[in-house]
């Protein structure tokens, strides 16, 4: 009888495997077997992107079993787009190196931007860029930059001022080449192997008291006490493909770091305290507009009495909350927007003021964004998504003038409790603001890993 039992729950298994309808996948969500509805989360989870569409409407589904599975298959298939590198067709013959990198920014939505904007040879140049099969964005790019001699800088804002993530495309003469390592949409660079020894002079409190009366007898001063100490660390700069925006989410971790005599160069765990990360740093909401896709952060190291001359390796990861924006935004003209609020399915902004600033320079949106909760919902209970209460990000808030370019603003002012914002906008750009877009975002905490090899010992 157990083994007929058995049987028939692979039988189900199996039946749901052969379906590839997300609709009547959908439906087994909810069946009485739990071997059924098991079954159907596991075929739904391998459809990935292609189920998010009936995903997202099961999840405002009355039955509680569906609603639950739905929501949480969403969350891991957007965590999974997240960190999975954008793959790039490369297929351009002889053609213009502006030309190319135009058609690259268009087919992966990612703004590419060569830098001056004014070279001769971003015309002139004419290059063959050809592969059996797509790469990586940050693989694609390197073949781009060696056939074509540039050089990747996702550090620095795109020259035209506009807001966004953008990669500037630089000539590659004069300029450092660094150590690089990838890891799906992330970039790690080596920027910089630091040690420093600074040598302090202490107080000496081992002097004998003076005498309470008579004469003083002469003394020598005592000998200066020097206090030394170091520092030695890895700067590590994480880039993300310009889709993503990442903030440091946590202290880095190495596992391994030795050089070629045998030394360890990890902290030990008992070892010196390591600088807390800075507080806007893991902040969710950046004082800037737009959170980066670009970080900067210290690893610290410990170097030995007796170093050796090369690292030979140096390994370890790098904890990040990396968001995205999804697709359909709530769109609000800001013309007469003031008092009025805006819905578009679970997304809610309230225009609370539209004012000049301070000393009429610029001008201040008051505002309340909210993502609606699975609570929100009648008859939901699922957790809150990012932005439903005190948890607004950077990336959810976009400004655009009347060409629809992204402009820059400013946090001013914000109250968590009650999802209230102030924004600013600064100088003659305000006067050009002329939409606010509101997104959901996805987002996922990851731990970038890291590994570079046969570095020269500071």
């Amino acid at each position: 009888m157990a083994g007929l039992g058995l049987a028939l729950v692979i039988g189900l298994a199996c039946q749901v495997r052969e379906s590839s309808d997300p609709r009547s996948l959908i439906e087994q969500l909810g069946s009485s077997r739990y071997a059924e509805r098991e079954a159907a989360e596991e075929a739904l989870a391998r459809l990935g992107t292609l189920a998010v569409p009936s995903l997202k409407m099961a999840a405002s589904s009355r039955d509680l079993e569906v609603r639950s599975r739905a929501a949480a298959l969403l969350k891991k298939i957007e965590e999974s787009v997240l960190t999975q590198p954008t793959l790039v067709a490369l297929d351009y013959r002889d053609l213009p190196l502006g030309e190319v990198v135009r058609s690259l920014s268009e087919r992966t939505g990612m703004r590419l931007v060569l830098f001056p904007p004014n070279q001769p040879r971003w015309n002139t140049d004419r290059i063959t860029l050809e592969e059996p099969r797509p790469l990586p964005f940050w693989k694609a790019l390197d073949r781009l930059c060696a056939e074509s001699r540039l050089l990747p800088d996702a550090s620095q804002r795109a020259p035209d001022g506009r807001e966004g993530q953008a990669v500037l495309l630089m000539d590659r003469r004069g300029r450092p080449i660094f150590p690089t390592c990838d890891s799906g949409p992330f970039r790690l660079t080596l920027a910089a192997l630091e040690y420093r020894r600074h040598i302090g002079f202490a107080s000496d409190m081992t002097e004998p008291p003076m005498p309470p009366a008579g004469p003083r007898p002469a003394q020598a001063p005592p000998p200066p006490r020097t206090v030394a100490t170091s520092h030695f660390s890895a700067q590590i700069q994480l880039a993300a493909e310009p889709r993503l925006s990442v903030t440091l989410a946590g202290l880095p971790l190495v596992t391994e770091a030795v050089d070629e005599k045998g030394h360890s160069l990890a902290v030990p765990a008992a070892g010196p305290p390591q600088s807390p990360v800075p507080f806007n740093a893991v902040r969710p909401f950046a004082r800037d507009a737009a959170s980066t896709a670009f970080l900067t952060t210290p690893v610290p190291l410990m170097r030995p009495e007796e170093p050796g001359k090369v690292i030979k390796v140096l390994r370890g990861s790098i904890p990040i909350l990396a968001v995205a924006r999804q697709a359909d935004p709530l769109v609000v003209p800001l013309a007469g927007a003031a008092g009025k609020s805006f819905d578009r399915g679970d997304l809610h902004i309230e225009i609370h003021d539209i004012r000049s600033g301070p000393n009429d320079r610029g001008r201040q949106i008051d505002l309340t964004a909210r993502v609606a909760s699975g609570s929100d919902a009648p008859g939901a209970d699922s957790p809150a998504t990012p932005g439903s209460s005190a948890d607004l990000r950077g990336p959810q808030i976009e400004i655009l003038d009347a060409k629809g370019q992204p402009i820059p603003w400013f946090r001013t002012g914000m109250e968590p409790e009650e999802s209230r914002l102030t924004i600013g906008l600064a100088g003659q750009i305000a006067a050009d603001a002329r939409e606010l877009r509101f997104y959901k975002v996805s987002e996922s905490r990851v731990a970038v890993p890291f590994e570079f090899k046969d570095l020269p010992m500071p």
